[in-house]
């Protein structure tokens, strides 16, 4: 073995140490020993031989640890069976690995129904064949993945990895491949962990349950029973086990109440000595979800076989004394394996299904689509510049012609963007011109050519807005006093100056308030305030009519001008346009009387 060679082998001994302390425990039927991907890696890295040899010093050195003799011996097996056929045939580890599954899997499935008596145990079985078998085609699928990836990187291009040409039909027989199955081994381990906590939470459900019926039946008893009971009464601690063992009925579940010092106050009629029970418990592994609950798994808590034989213990307190609740987990594994089976099944099929997709692929894409999709890439480029794109050099029929098209296309499109080009200058400058005459012709549709104030229809449209909003909001009338009495005395000329100086002044307070004013007509002004508080009406009506108490000049003569204003609120004085309306211009003529009587 040459120096590199020793280097690697003893890095990816060392390393399939350390990944032994760090398998993945995801969920209680998906478990993935991550030193799984030293012996697939060690087939890319180094020759057969020295692959074979890592793989056997491993095994023997995780036997020794307390692994299954059976699950290395295979691994071995496997080692040596796609070496052979990958450094023999080349290609890619992941064929040969599917090819190898099929016959595996197919002996593996025969041997569990021959060998396996009990149905759920089969069950059970079948999954662990299952997940070991995917374990492998994904290993190995990704194995020569990141080896198609990882040289390409220039963070990678120092590693003792052998380069070889990547082909384009290669990665598109993996691309297939992990793209296809990659979500559903996703979708799995997602629905896989939502199991287990399903099924978690009905033994929560169970315990809630006993704690109720415990409660209960304590709740009951008067201070003399629950006397005789702690002191040990045979009859009172027979009805508290027979309320227990009803609650249990033929499951396989079992209860201990226990004394402050440990020994057992109270047990369910089938459960065993606790000193018995507890020595079981005392050869597995604990799992604690929560505080309160703790799960037991038999051996080291990897397989569902590992779950089916373990327990669910609650802690709960009774009569002020701590008690455990046992339940039994394997007719709810079996249950949830039903599913997990199915999607193996799934996953398997997606396997052998995207292979064959991807076999097909690759045979059909050719190196030469390369240089199509490059003149493709450059035909949007090129449009806006007189010269062709450069048809790539083929002799493949088929994609000759798709090139010579594509020229066509080339050739079409740059003359369609040149004309497009001029007429998308005409049309902007034509659209320019449309809309500066469309918000001219809404303006004079919409405005007071004296004043520029909004007009009633403008008006009419926003109260409406306001009223389906269900806004809050105040409604001004508003009527210049003796108006016709200036038109009367100076002319219309002069009476029209004045409307445009009021509404000057009428807009100088939407810069102040939240207001909107606008003219209906003659010398009849509306306003719209935006209010939060009644004090917010009265302030602005304050102000309104301090606006107007300012002298106005017409024709040169100093004239003092007074304002009628009428409110209403929405929604305090009515809720539709006609009430609104109506109850401000009533206000406003009332408020003319007022003046009028004051002078």
């Amino acid at each position: 073995m040459r120096m590199t060679g020793m280097w690697k082998f003893m890095l990816l001994l060392l390393l399939g140490i350390v990944l032994r302390q760090w398998d993945v425990q995801v969920s209680y039927s998906l478990y993935l020993p991550l030193y799984f991907f030293v012996p697939i890696l060690a087939l890319r890295l180094c020759r057969l031989q020295y692959a074979v040899v890592l793989t056997s010093l491993l095994s023997i050195l995780f036997i020794f640890m307390g692994d299954p003799i059976i699950f290395h011996l295979m691994m071995v097996v496997h080692v040596f069976v796609i070496g052979v056929l990958y450094e023999r045939f080349r290609r890619n580890l992941f064929t040969w690995t599917i090819a190898y599954t099929l016959i595996g899997f197919g002996a593996s499935y025969v041997a569990v129904q021959l060998l396996v008596d009990s149905n759920s145990l089969e069950l059970l079985y079948k999954v662990e064949v299952l997940s070991y078998w995917l374990m492998l085609l994904f290993v190995s699928l990704l194995t020569d993945v990141l080896f198609l990836i990882l040289p390409q990187l220039p963070l990678f291009n120092r590693l003792p990895i052998k380069r070889e040409p990547v082909r384009f039909n290669e990665l598109i027989f993996m691309g297939v491949n992990l793209v296809a199955i990659l979500p559903l081994i996703l979708i799995t381990i997602v629905q896989s962990m939502s199991l287990e906590h399903q099924m978690l939470m009905t033994f929560d459900d169970r315990t809630e349950a006993l704690e109720s019926v415990l409660t209960e039946q304590i709740n009951r008893l008067d201070e003399t029973e629950i006397q005789r009971l702690e002191i040990g009464s045979a009859i009172d601690r027979g009805r508290l086990t027979e309320v227990i063992d009803r609650h249990i009925g033929t499951r396989e579940e079992y209860i201990y109440i226990l004394n402050t010092g440990g020994q057992v106050f109270l047990r369910s009629s089938l459960s065993d000595q606790f000193d018995v029970f507890n020595q079981t418990l005392s050869k597995g592994v604990i799992y604690q979800p929560n505080d309160d609950r703790h799960v037991w798994l038999s051996r080291r808590g990897m397989t569902p076989r590992d779950w089916y034989h373990g327990y669910v213990v609650s802690e709960l307190t009774v009569l002020n004394r701590p008690a455990y609740y046992f339940i039994r987990m394997a007719d709810a594994v079996v249950e949830q394996m039903k599913a997990i089976y199915y999607y193996h099944i799934l996953m398997l099929i997606v396997f052998l299904t995207s292979f064959v997709i991807g076999l097909l692929s690759e045979r059909v894409l050719l190196n030469q689509i390369e240089g199509i999709t490059r003149m493709a890439d450059q035909i949007p480029r090129r449009m806006m510049h007189e010269h062709p794109t450069q048809i790539p050099s083929t002799r493949i029929l088929e994609v000759k012609i798709l090139a010579e098209r594509l020229a066509k296309v080339d050739k079409q499109l740059r003359r369609m963007f040149k004309e497009l080009t001029n007429t998308n200058r005409e049309l902007n400058e034509k659209t320019s011109e449309l809309n500066a005459s469309r918000k001219e012709l809404y303006h004079v549709a919409h405005h007071d050519a004296l004043t520029d104030l909004p007009n009633r229809r403008l008006f009419y449209h926003t109260l409406e807005k306001k009223i389906d909003r269900e806004d809050s909001f105040a409604l001004f009338f508003l009527d210049l006093d003796d108006f016709k009495a200036v038109n009367d005395r100076y002319g219309h000329k002069e009476g029209d100056t004045l409307l445009k100086r009021v509404g000057d002044r009428l807009k100088s307070l939407e810069t102040e308030f939240p207001v909107r004013f606008y003219r209906l007509a003659g010398d009849e002004f509306v306003a719209i305030l935006k209010r939060d508080h009644h004090e917010d009406v009265a302030f602005f009506t304050k102000t309104l009519k301090k606006t107007f108490s300012t002298t106005f000049y017409i024709a040169g003569e100093e004239q003092q001008m007074s304002v009628s204003i009428g409110l209403s609120l929405m929604p305090e004085d009515g809720s539709t346009f006609e009430e609104l309306l109506h109850i401000a211009d009533q206000s406003m003529y009332e408020d003319k009387k007022v003046s009028k009587g004051k002078e």
